[in-house]
């Protein structure tokens, strides 16, 4: 027996990349160490509890599934609630265990974008470091916690696997391109983000046409045509005036300051901004720094239009502009990041993501600014990691407040944040057809007087 030549041996790869299982096993451990104590005692959040949960109590199984709250449906958040509310009537579990179903369904929404990335072959991610940074910007992503571990905030990160799914190549495997059209059919059903997609990805089938690519335009196509079509109605406390300055400082606070500089330093920039706009619109400054901070990354990505960082730059742009118009907020009262959370998230991911592209497939000075920008991306992200809102980390206990209801059946039960709550009385009537503010809480009519109170007091 002889003992080959070193120079024989096959070289052992510089860049061998994290085992899968790692790297969703730390995905998980961070999404859950985020907020521990929504599994640890339990939580429903805000219009999950008090709208979807409650009206699957009280309305039919076919009324839950299929209705639309706000304007559209949300068929996460609604299917969540109804299968949690069927799980207690049907006795298989305790109405005490009723907000875990919802949170491990949240859960495994979560995991969706994780799941993408960590088997995704793409060159912009075959570098050891690029999987595990893009991760962690979807993970600790700051001033987030408002889309934690519940269905009703499910939409975004569906979009976000959108979004990964239109940057990406077409995976050889059947079962990777099945789970793929699986997303792309359910994310506009829960609500209108992942629609605001859908013309990049026909951009891209057009470019490539492929039957793959087809296949995916046609499932994103059919939820979109099925949630426009179907269920959506426009709400009178969406839609509002947005001038372009106040636009371009939105971009500015939420998009290169928060995810660069941190909350706090977003919520100074974006309250010294917010006066300026009450008083007389926003300055020429920051239009001038929104303008060329994007206008910059625009024209560095497009440059490369085919590359993954054009197909998530300029979506997120749009996406962004699309949702501070649509927002249930005062577009001038989302200068304050504490404010709205949801509608930077998604945004900021693709942007982070788009970053880590430029750093992993640009090459030369280019290359080492974005690899500069995504380090400091990851540095506030790990810095405020807790977020600077208690109300989002923490809140009443269900189980004590199911306990109060137990002894008394009209008990209105507290839940995340502060000030929400579920009505269970069994004496509690059905939603009339028609809505006025007057109905129960969990109907229609209240919840546009409740949203339409929250406008006038921004």
């Amino acid at each position: 027996m002889t003992t080959p030549d070193a120079s024989e041996a096959p070289p052992v790869p510089a860049d061998r990349p994290f085992p899968k299982a790692l790297l969703l096993f730390a995905f998980l451990a961070v999404v859950l160490l985020r907020i521990p104590n929504v599994l640890l005692h339990g939580r429903f959040f805000g219009e999950e509890g008090t709208y979807f949960f409650a009206y699957a109590w009280h309305m039919g199984w076919r009324e839950a599934l299929f209705h639309p709250l706000g304007g559209y449906l949300n068929v996460v958040a609604s299917g969540g609630t109804l299968l949690a509310k069927e799980l207690v009537t049907g006795g298989l579990i305790p109405l005490e265990a009723a907000p875990w179903v919802t949170a491990l369904i949240a859960l495994a929404f979560q995991l969706c974008p994780a799941l993408l990335i960590v088997f995704a072959r793409d060159a912009w991610l075959a570098p050891r470091l690029a999987k595990p940074a893009a991760l962690l910007l979807i993970a600790a992503a700051p001033m987030a916690h408002e889309v934690w571990l519940h269905t009703l905030h499910s939409q975004f990160h569906l979009t976000i696997c959108i979004a990964l799914i239109i940057a990406c190549e077409v995976p050889a495997s059947t079962r990777a391109r099945a789970f793929r059209l699986g997303l792309l059919l359910l994310a506009p059903l829960c609500g209108p983000s992942a629609i605001v997609l859908l013309p990049f990805l026909g951009l891209r089938a057009l470019m490539e046409r492929s039957r793959a690519r087809w296949l995916e335009l046609s499932a994103l196509t059919l939820g979109a045509a099925v949630q426009l079509l179907v269920f959506y109605y426009p709400v009178v406390v969406r839609g509002h005036s947005l001038m372009p300055g106040t636009l371009a400082a939105l971009l500015f606070v939420r998009h290169a300051v928060l995810p660069l500089a941190g909350p706090f330093a977003a919520k100074d920039v974006g309250f010294a901004v917010f006066q300026t706009v009450r008083e007389d619109g926003a300055g020429f400054p920051v239009m001038l720094a929104a303008a060329v901070t994007f206008g910059a990354l625009l024209f560095v990505c497009l440059r490369r239009w085919r590359q993954p960082a054009a197909w998530l730059v300029a979506p997120a742009l749009l996406l962004a502009s699309v949702s501070y118009f649509g927002a249930i907020a005062k577009p001038a009262s989302l200068l304050l990041p504490l404010v709205g959370e949801r509608y930077s998230f998604v945004p900021n991911v693709m942007i982070g993501l788009a970053l880590i592209a430029l750093a992993t497939t640009a090459g030369g000075r280019l290359a080492k600014g974005a690899t500069a920008l995504v380090l400091v991306e990851v540095l506030v992200a790990v810095v405020f990691f807790s977020g600077p809102k208690a109300e989002m980390t923490d809140g009443p206990s269900w189980q004590g407040e199911v306990a109060a209801w137990r002894a008394d059946p009209q008990h209105r039960l507290r839940i995340w944040p502060g000030g929400w709550t579920v009505d269970l009385a069994p004496n509690s009537p059905r939603c009339p057809a028609l809505a006025t503010a007057a109905d129960p809480e969990y109907c229609d009519g209240a919840w546009e007087a409740m949203e339409k109170r929250s406008l006038q007091a921004m």
